[in-house]
């Protein structure tokens, strides 16, 4: 488990890398990673995830708005589910970005705005799956259109979809600092993107010899 964690750790890191620089291409702006923390957990309980994500958008709440929780099914060799959550304050200056508005004037989510808060999400969640396909044979691992909610009673996805018999979560919790020199005008960018799979398919796949050859 420890090695499987570690790997998972460098490939993480190094997808939010390549996330940053992808939203400063998008955004036409400086950001840079100053934080990108990864855990990967197995769990028999439902519950306890749904708990613990729970906590995570309680914290963010209070001071930044609420939360935006982008979703999206996990479809190929790999089938779950993944999670991009964003703090409202964050989504809402994203949106004055990418929509060319006065930083500060976007104050509701609309048809537009899921627009580019989607756009900005696939980018995310796309880059972290890609590094997801490098990890032994966990190749393949495609997502469909992504879908938006905006959370104001901590809303949770489904987990309905996936096997009661485990849980496998990958969680990266990054920050993206906006490089700027007027302070008022930052959109730092606190993130986190949550994976989960059925547990019994990962240790299955990750159980089977893999030739090196044969991923060139």
């Amino acid at each position: 488990m420890m090695k499987i964690e570690k790997r998972f750790n460098e490939l993480m890191s190094f997808a939010a890398t390549e996330a940053t620089f992808a939203l400063s291409k998008l955004l036409s702006q400086q950001m840079t990673l100053t934080s990108a923390n990864v855990s990967v957990k197995v769990t028999e309980v439902q519950s306890i995830i749904k708990e613990s994500m729970k906590e995570e958008i309680a914290h963010i709440n209070p001071n930044l708005g609420g939360a935006i929780i982008m979703t999206t099914p996990l479809l190929g060799t790999l089938e779950g589910f993944g999670t991009y959550i964003l703090p409202r304050i964050s989504a809402l200056r994203i949106c004055d970005v990418l929509l060319h508005r006065t930083l500060g004037s976007t104050r509701q989510i609309g048809c537009l705005e899921e627009s580019a808060l989607l756009e900005t999400g696939n980018i995310v969640v796309g880059c972290f799956l890609n590094a997801l396909g490098y990890v032994s044979v966990l190749d393949n691992i495609l997502h469909e259109k992504m879908t938006l909610t905006v959370s104001n009673h901590n809303e949770l996805p489904n987990f309905n979809e996936i096997s009661s018999n485990g849980l496998s979560r990958v969680r990266i919790n990054f920050y993206m600092k906006h490089i700027v020199e007027n302070e008022h005008q930052r959109i730092d960018i606190n993130g986190i993107c949550d994976f989960f799979f059925d547990s019994a398919q990962v240790t299955e796949l990750l159980n089977i010899p893999h030739d090196p050859e044969k991923s060139c």
